[in-house]
């Protein structure tokens, strides 16, 4: 939208809450959000703003983007055919580039993004194919590839994304889609996610660090994948089933923002869990409402949301550590805007102004009533109440408003911080409503009839009828004694107010009227018929002077002097455009101006009082403030009135908290002396600790300082030989040079001058044809700047006052600020020019010599330049004569941009003015706090000494503890050697006792096979043959595959095994074998039996060194005594319940089973040593270390006895199974199997 003499775009209010990625920073303090039918460039220090407007084919904007390198903002667009998208600059906003796919199905593009280098941009198209295509945006934009995401469930894809580190890899999420591409060899290659979880719903994502990428699920989960790998879900996610509507990533983590509000997640160290939960934010104001976009400002200090409810909020995001979770901690950025009802339409539907005031009241679907400074751009008031508002009249006053509701009319005042009401009416879904001219009436549109009301009263004045439709324009005369009104059924009627009587009226059989509007003296009427015209009436007479067709249809109208002002309606056409007809003569309806503002129906339009204001409101809920360039009325600052309405309840209220804030702050005034006094005695005792170190630290660098001068000294001497001997060399080159360069100079002197005189003679002839020229344009325009010099002198001699006023005032400024200044600088620059004078004689005399050498090539290269200059300026005089008509109109915007300039110079000079003040302001406050500060020094200038004294005497106090500190250190350094060791020696037992566990583990698994097969077996008594095969089975499963683990096995079989009849042999050849290897086990059960005595020898010669020293920590070391004991018992416990068999165990009666008994075979040996290295070390017998140690000598002496035992009663049943047949049954043999082979831990 390009401004033009009509209409001027100032500032609109409102937020595009349907548009994807909706907020983005520019730069710092710069921000682009969608408004209307425009992308807003929004400056938050100076609240200007301007528009990009939309293309003349764009229905509304679907997706916003802004390159990492924030010089491009991408724009996509939503048309009849396909979705587009528009690259434009973001310093000139002129569009650069236009990304359209003719293959693109989708009339929306959802999402944008551009690659970390910029040179690529990726766009996902909508439904129904949801086209991802890749563009080459470097240069000349072209299609790299293009890849159509459609499924055949119709499931819907929300956004794709470059992985920041490697713009090849894309991550694609939607509706139960999670999808990974590299971009290979110019096309799209999946690449394989390992996860294994069910489909979910991906609402939103973001790019991490180390190629992470978390992803949210509509479960509020957080899902953290890395290289294409997924990792784990963030235990910290979102359990309270609210939507997760976005994802941002900054440097410390990334921000998830959801319904209510924001979770801040950091780096953690924790390797399985990679990031934690920092602190949760609410958005206080309307914890329901879900934050759908966000960004983050280039130095991370700003967090910028939008919600659903069409808002935007500001968070400090480098403040988190100190904001409080229950405090309100989001600010809104500008201004709450209208957002959707209970119908999700953000509809305005009323609005008006007045005229003391710079105010705009609207109301909308969302139950709201805003007040609006259309002057400072601000929203002064706002409430809600509990049904929606259907339109709104303003007092002229701007003191009182006047709110429609369904079943009733309320007239409310405008107090300082609320609006109060005062009367109801009951006038049921009244659309229309006005105050007159004067305030004291106010007519309303009740249905059919109109009734006029006293403002101060609410009597009825008067009641009009003769409508048989509804009405829908409301317009008073100046001097408010007449009416004029439009309606459905077609006529228009004016009357009196006082008397409600017609005095005119026209009917138009077959039309109906919309809007309509009226001049101040009630002669000219314009309304708009439902055929999509407006018709000009004489109101004089009642009869119809022009009809104008609109193509697109107009929703609201309004009379602005010179120009009618008409709102689209969007019939058919592109809504929400702003047309302005010129008024007068016979070109009323040729060429309006359009301004396209709004994406939604215009829903209501009004023009402020001096009509240089046009505000007009949407059915997008927008709001938009023009300025009249050509108003009707003087141009000049209307001064506003200042007044509020002030409750006498609510002034008692205030001065009472005035009052009680007043003795707070005495209270907190004599707090704040004594922590200042406090404050002050520490910090003087830390100068003078810092001071003593800083002096050390200056003699230092004095010493320093003195050594490096000396070095410079020696550089200096080493530089000016250097020097001279390049003096030399550089005098005999520039010699040689000067010489050669004399030759082609006098050479290049004498063709220069052949071509000046020919030169001289084409300027000759060029001259008198241009002079003739000349003299004809001179005299035409001398006319005009005579007569624009007297507008502008008059212009400048003002603006010369007023800039030698300024310029007083900033020299007095100035002069203070200098005289400051220059104490400062005086001493740095006193420094600086001691050190700089050397070093910038040496440069002078390096430069001064490279200047004249550059010299004599700039002199030959000018000479060059002015031959081609001449050559250049022959035919520039051909376009001279373009130039001089072209000069003329230049003249015309010159005039008006010093007009402008001069408009804006005098807004400055009011700015400084009013910065002047603040700063005399300030200065009276520091010569107070100055006052202050110096009686403060005074007085604690006299607490030095008494301070002094109690420090020397602190000081050797310090001394004697310090000897005592290192007494202290030097007895804890021996004991953490101590624990140090402790420590080590707990360890190994702690691996001794798990690989103990392992082994019993393995035991017990063997022992409960064996069970359940022997109790297979045991079942089969009664069946001989099954009997015998199942015994045989047993003893090839355990016996031989496990022999080497059971460390032999085998007995004798009394009552015969298998094969008695036959192979007698072989079953020898297998005892003999068996015997074999028994003896072979119980040789390894001797060595190993040596070598853990010996071991055990080692342990407790050990011990016994370590327990001369373990006596010492005795009183430190009891708890950790108990918790071993335990362990150890615990131990013990568990060896003396395992169910193991041994060879010597009883049988059972009428089984012949041998019962179990206590293990004492090696792998039990084995554990008691460690067990008394536990007991040992750490110090469960205090009194008498030695005597633990004997007994723990005793217990292995008894172990290995019991050992011994065991190997012979082994080697007696291997004897008593050589001699022993083998007949049916179940014998000794099993048992004996059992009782050798049963215990795996051998």
């Amino acid at each position: 939208m390009s401004d033009s003499q009509t209409l001027k775009f100032q500032h609109i209010f409102g937020l595009q809450g349907a548009v994807k990625n909706n907020v983005h920073f520019v730069e710092e303090g710069v921000i682009i959000y969608p408004s209307g039918a425009s992308t807003v460039v929004y400056r938050s220090d100076t609240r200007e703003m301007d528009l990009i407007p939309t293309t003349s084919d764009a229905l509304s904007i679907s997706s916003l983007c802004v390159s990492p390198n924030r010089r491009f903002i991408a724009v996509a667009e939503s048309t009849t055919e396909r979705g587009i998208v528009n690259i434009y600059d973001a310093n000139t906003f002129r569009r650069r580039k236009m990304l359209n796919l003719p293959e693109l199905e989708s009339k929306t593009i959802n999402h944008i993004v551009f690659s970390a280098d910029t040179k690529q941009c990726l766009t996902l198209g909508g439904a129904p194919d949801y086209m991802m295509c890749l563009w080459n945006v470097e240069k000349a934009v072209k299609v790299i590839t293009s890849l159509s995401l459609a499924s055949p469930n119709g499931a819907e894809v929300y956004k794709a994304t470059f992985c920041p580190a490697d713009p090849s890899v894309i991550c694609v999420t939607g509706a139960g889609v999670l999808r990974f591409f590299r971009v290979l060899e110019g096309g799209f290659r999946p690449v394989t996610l390992n996860i294994k979880r069910e489909p979910q719903d991906y609402t939103c994502q973001a790019w991490l660090p180390e190629d992470r990428v978390v992803i949210a699920a509509d479960s509020g989960e957080l899902l953290i994948i890395e290289n294409f790998e997924f990792k784990c879900v963030l235990s910290s996610s979102p359990t309270d089933g609210k939507r997760v509507g976005c994802i941002v990533a900054f440097s410390k983590g990334f921000v998830v923002g959801g319904t209510g509000g924001i979770r801040i997640y950091e780096k953690s160290d924790d390797s399985r869990e990679f990031y934690k939960l920092g602190k949760i934010f609410q958005i206080k104001t309307n914890p329901s409402c879900v934050i759908t976009s966000m960004s983050v400002s280039p130095s991370e200090d700003v967090l910028l949301c939008s919600t659903s409810d069409h808002q935007l909020y500001t968070f400090s995001l480098s403040n988190t550590d100190i904001l409080k979770e229950d405090a309100n901690n989001f600010d809104v950025l500008m201004a709450p805007f209208h957002g959707p009802g209970e119908s999700q339409s953000p509809k305005i539907t009323g609005l008006d102004t007045c005229i003391w005031k710079p105010l705009v009241v609207s109301c909308g679907l969302d139950r709201s009533v805003r007040v609006w400074n259309y002057v400072e751009k601000t929203m002064e008031l706002m409430k809600v109440f509990d049904e929606e508002a259907l339109s709104v009249a303003l007092h002229p006053s701007g003191l009182y408003v006047l709110i429609a509701f369904t079943s009733r009319i309320r007239l409310c005042s405008i107090l300082m911080d609320d609006i109060r009401p005062i009367r109801d009416l009951t006038i049921k879904g009244c659309k229309k409503m006005t105050f007159s001219n004067g305030g004291q009436y106010f007519a309303v549109a009740n249905n059919t009839t109109v009734q006029v009301y006293g403002t101060y009263s609410c009597e009825l004045i008067s009641t009009m009828r003769g409508h048989n439709g509804k009405v829908r324009s409301v317009v008073f005369k100046d001097g408010d004694k007449n009416l004029m009104t439009c309606g459905l059924d077609g006529g228009v009627f004016i009357w009196n107010v006082v008397t409600g009587a017609k005095e005119k009226e026209d009917l138009s059989f077959g039309n109906s009227f919309t809007a309509g509007c009226a001049d101040g003296a009630m002669s000219r009427g314009y309304l708009i018929s439902s055929d999509n015209k407006i018709k000009e009436y004489d109101l004089n007479s009642m009869v119809l002077k022009n009809e104008v067709i609109v193509e697109g249809g107009v929703g609201e109208t309004c009379y602005g002097g010179k120009f009618l002002f008409c709102g689209g309606g969007g019939g058919g056409g592109r809504a929400g455009g702003i047309k302005a007809y010129k008024i007068g003569g016979s070109t009323f309806g040729e060429d309006p101006d359009d301004f396209q503002v709004h994406s939604g129906a215009v829903s209501c339009m009004c023009l402020s009082h001096d009509g240089n204001y046009l505000f007009s409101a949407s059915e997008d809920g927008s709001l938009a403030i023009f300025g009249v360039q050509a108003a009707t009325k003087s141009g000049e600052r209307q001064e506003f009135a200042e007044e509020i309405l002030v409750t006498k309840g609510d002034l008692e209220e205030k001065s009472g908290e005035i009052s009680r804030l007043h003795g707070k702050v005495e209270e907190l005034s004599l707090n704040n002396d004594y922590q200042l006094r406090l404050k002050d005695m520490n910090y003087k005792e830390k100068i003078k600790e810092v001071s003593d170190k800083f002096m050390t630290e200056l003699k230092n660098d004095a010493d320093r300082y003195a050594q490096l001068m000396e070095e410079k000294k020696e550089m200096e001497t080493d530089y000016e030989e250097r020097l001279k001997s390049l003096k030399v060399k550089h005098s005999e080159e520039f010699k040689e040079l000067e010489g050669g360069y004399n030759t082609k100079i006098n050479t290049e002197v004498q063709r220069f001058e052949l071509l000046v005189s020919e030169r001289e003679e084409q300027n000759r002839k060029w001259d008198e044809e241009n002079q003739a020229l000349v003299d004809s344009h001179t005299e035409f325009l001398q006319d005009l700047t005579e007569e624009y010099d007297k507008k502008v002198e008059a212009e400048q001699n003002q603006q010369k006052e007023l800039s030698e006023a300024k310029d007083t005032m900033v020299d007095k400024f100035t002069v203070t600020k200098d005289m400051v200044e220059e104490d400062a600088e005086f001493e740095v620059e006193d420094l600086k020019g001691k050190y700089e004078g050397k070093l910038n004689a040496e440069r002078k005399a390096t430069l001064r010599l490279r200047g004249e050498n550059g010299f004599m090539k700039k002199k030959y290269d000018a000479m060059i330049k002015d031959v081609s200059d001449q050559r250049e300026e022959i035919n520039a005089l051909h376009e001279k004569e373009k130039e001089l008509h072209e000069s003329i109109k230049g003249l015309e915007k010159d005039i008006q941009g010093h007009k402008k300039e001069i408009r804006e110079r005098e807004e400055t000079i009011v700015d400084k003015e009013k910065r002047i003040y603040d700063l005399k302001k300030k200065n009276q406050e520091l010569e107070k706090f100055k006052f202050v500060l110096d009686y403060k020094i005074k007085e604690l200038k006299r607490q030095i000494e008494p301070r002094e004294n109690e420090i020397g005497e602190m000081k050797n106090m310090i001394e004697e503890m310090d000897l005592e500190l290192e007494q202290y250190h030097k007895s804890n350094s021996a004991l953490d050697l101590m624990i140090g060791e402790l420590r080590l020696k707990m360890d190994g037992m702690n691996r001794e006792i798990l690989a103990e566990k392992k082994t019993i583990d393995v035991g017990n698994e063997f022992i409960k096979r064996f069970r359940r097969d022997l109790h297979v077996s045991v079942q089969k008594i009664g069946k001989s043959k099954e009997l015998k095969d199942s015994v045989t089975n047993l003893y090839k499963q355990y016996a031989q595959n496990d022999l080497s683990l059971t460390g032999g096995g085998g007995g004798d079989g009394k009552k015969g095994g298998a094969g008695a009849g036959g192979g007698g042999h072989e079953v020898q050849n297998e005892y003999n074998r068996q015997r074999e290897h028994l003896e072979r086990s119980v040789e390894s059960l001797k060595r190993k039996i040596g070598k853990d005595v010996d071991l055990h020898n080692t342990d407790h010669a050990r011990l016994i060194r370590e327990n001369v020293a373990l006596t010492k920590e005795i009183n430190e070391l009891r708890r950790e005594s108990k918790d071993l004991d335990l362990q150890g018992a615990n131990m013990e416990r568990m060896y003396g319940g395992l169910p193991m068999p041994m060879g010597g165990g009883g049988s059972k009666p009428g089984t012949g089973v041998i019962a179990p008994t206590p293990p004492t075979n090696a792998s039990s040996r084995r554990s008691k040593p460690s067990s008394v290295g536990m007991r040992s070390a750490s110090g469960a017998n205090p009194g008498g270390g030695m005597d633990g140690v004997m007994r723990d000598l005793e217990e292995q002496s008894k172990t290995i006895l019991s050992l011994e035992e065991r190997i012979e009663s082994l080697r007696g049943m291997m004897g008593a199974g050589m001699g022993d047949g083998m007949d049916g049954g179940l014998g000794i043999g099993g048992e004996g199997m059992f009782a050798g082979g049963g215990n795996p831990q051998v």
